[in-house]
């Protein structure tokens, strides 16, 4: 019996401490707003002071009634606050690291409007952010050539845009 009440208590003990750790490690106080893509890893200024100013971004990235950016915000959204972007037609699309998304936003909506939503940091999307890091120097990875001056390579389209839509654009 006693071997049970040591073999408990050694079990207590380390959860206590495993705990304990996750806990402290988990508020280190400091958040990594590194952002991962394509071409490399970056930390965005933030900017969502300046929202007012940088009506310029509008026309970055503009198709079918939505302007295109990157949106870091300082928490990930929760379920609700993804409720009242969606109602008011921000579509938030893919997640990118840490704490960013690209952004469908309604052409008509004010990019100052994102300041209600613990936006941290807005930025159009450039080419090269989206660009394999090879392509955008200008050479051609070995695995993508077809030939010697064709290439193969894959065009990703925002969730918003529809295949049909985004081929007539491509051909016109």
């Amino acid at each position: 019996m006693k071997q049970h009440y040591s073999y408990a208590k050694r079990l207590f003990t380390l959860l206590f401490l495993l705990t304990f750790t996750i806990t402290v490690n988990g508020q280190s106080g400091e958040r990594n707003y590194t952002l991962m893509l394509n071409s490399g890893a970056f930390t965005p200024v933030s900017n969502v002071q300046n929202l007012t100013e940088m009506e310029s971004l509008r026309a970055a990235q503009s198709f079918d009634g939505y302007n295109y950016y990157i949106i870091q915000f300082n928490e990930i959204p929760g379920l609700e606050q993804k409720s009242v972007m969606k109602a008011a037609g921000i579509k938030l699309l893919n997640y990118l690291p840490y704490y960013a998304f690209y952004a469908a936003v309604p052409v008509n909506k004010s990019l100052s409007s994102l300041q209600n939503f613990n936006v941290r940091c807005v930025m159009a999307v450039s080419a090269e952010m989206k660009m394999e890091p090879a392509l955008g120097a200008g050479t051609i990875p070995q695995w993508a050539e077809r030939g010697k001056s064709n290439a193969e390579v894959v065009i990703k389209t925002y969730a918003t845009i529809d295949a049909v839509t985004a081929r007539a654009a491509l051909i016109s």
